[in-house]
């Protein structure tokens, strides 16, 4: 998962995406495209999730957009086409999420329509403003909270390992004021620092922000694409970004717990060891991608060479 984010201003839309991607498990970095437009329809798809599955989405959705006539006769077609993608790869990341933005005939606007793996690929209508992930300063989406509520759900140690009960802590964030779309290019700059801040360099939920940030807008009957922003993603910054995850640095790094020893000879070890690694392997993480340090000099080098 990463930044992907949608807003609708009636006679334009725009998308914000970073380029980070990742394994599941962030022991694999690289980036990509998430956008791509269908010009004559006015309209972009957006991935976000399995790369796999996302770039045979855009593909084929770009490729059934070509015998559409407008961006309602796709978005009504795709239930069915990313359905049949999904069960033909099965990829093994279980989230996808595709984003179909454009001018609609229909509603004489452009809009935003949202298809999610967990929902089937049923549409749903994203509204004037969609962004995945959310600041904990403001209210995510329904698709977000479900998802986030059914992860925390899933995790039996969660209150231990975080200190608090997680049905208050998404009450709180439910309560939180809704987003308004960003004006201008310094606006979504702000918007997705504060989104880096929150999901990306602090522990809670992780989702990894960074690379570069592309802004598109889309016009009747014009689509650019611009770079507008670019994360700094070395050094102590780099180091926050992989904190907590199972990256080889983030292993190196001291256990958040204060116990001086290495996070992945650590808490890392005490909560996942015997669980099935994130990679999604099928092996237990302790079998799987868990680094072994001799010693502490051995973590600290590694840890010296990352941000050199």
């Amino acid at each position: 998962m990463t930044l992907i984010a949608v807003a609708c201003y009636g006679d334009h839309a725009e998308i914000v995406t970073d380029s980070i991607q990742y394994s599941r498990n962030a022991s694999v970095l690289g980036h990509s495209t998430k956008t791509l437009a269908i010009h004559h329809l006015d309209s972009a798809v957006v991935t976000q999730g399995s790369v796999e599955f996302g770039i045979h989405a855009k593909t084929y959705l770009a490729v059934a957009g070509a015998d559409c006539a407008s961006l309602d006769e796709l978005t009504d077609a795709a239930p069915e086409i990313l359905r049949t993608l999904w069960d033909a790869l099965q990829p093994t990341e279980p989230m996808a999420t595709v984003l179909i933005v454009g001018w609609s005939p229909r509603a004489q606007a452009f809009r935003t329509t949202c298809f999610a793996a967990e929902d089937n690929f049923a549409p749903r209508p994203a509204g004037d403003m969609f962004l995945i992930p959310t600041p904990w300063i403001y209210r995510p989406s329904d698709l977000e909270w479900d998802r986030v509520r059914t992860s925390w759900a899933e995790e039996d140690d969660f209150e231990k390992r975080v200190g608090h009960d997680p049905s208050m802590l998404l009450a709180k964030w439910r309560s939180m004021p809704a987003l308004t779309p960003p004006q201008g290019a310094e606006g979504w700059i702000d918007l997705a620092e504060v989104v880096r801040l929150h999901r990306a360099l602090d522990g809670l939920e992780k989702v990894l922000v960074a690379g570069n940030l592309f802004h598109t807008r889309l016009g009747r009957g014009c689509v650019t694409t611009r770079v507008v922003h670019q994360f700094k993603d070395q050094g102590e910054e780099f180091l926050k970004l992989v904190q907590g995850t199972s990256h080889p640095i983030a292993q190196a790094l001291a256990c958040g717990c204060g116990s001086g020893r290495p996070y992945g000879d650590c808490c890392l070890m005490k909560y996942h060891a015997d669980k099935p690694c994130s990679c999604l392997s099928g092996k237990r993480f302790e079998d799987c991608c868990k680094v072994t340090f001799a010693a502490s000099a051995e973590a600290d080098s590694s840890i010296s060479r990352a941000i050199a």
